[in-house]
């Protein structure tokens, strides 16, 4: 699963016949394959966006507490990225992981 540059939406390849296609998003994802009809259903497990993980080190280099509404880079990534309810949780979850990374190597 794979978020698509161009349109922003979340794709998935068929596990039948391999097309590509569209990934709605609640708490699972749902899809329909156009080309064989196929339908799936799973669970969600974004891949982690680098650059959040390398924001959430950086918050911490910088004093931001480990709170994701006090990072202002967070919240205006957040509000560029993510227009849907429910789907800010993948980045906040990669910012936190990032700054407990950071944190964890400065206590050793």
């Amino acid at each position: 699963m794979w978020t698509d540059v161009n349109t922003g939406k979340l794709k998935t390849n068929c596990t039948v016949c391999g097309a590509e296609t569209d990934a709605k998003v609640g708490n699972k994802y749902y899809t329909k394959c156009s080309s064989c009809g196929r339908r799936e259903r799973g669970s969600i497990r974004p891949p982690l966006n680098n650059s959040l993980v390398e924001m959430g080190r950086n918050d911490f280099r910088n004093g931001v507490k480990r709170v994701p509404a006090l990072s202002k880079n967070l919240l205006n990534y957040i509000g560029s990225n993510n227009k849907e309810i429910g789907t800010a949780l993948p980045s906040i979850k990669a910012w936190i992981k990032g700054w407990d990374a950071e944190n964890l190597k400065r206590k050793k």
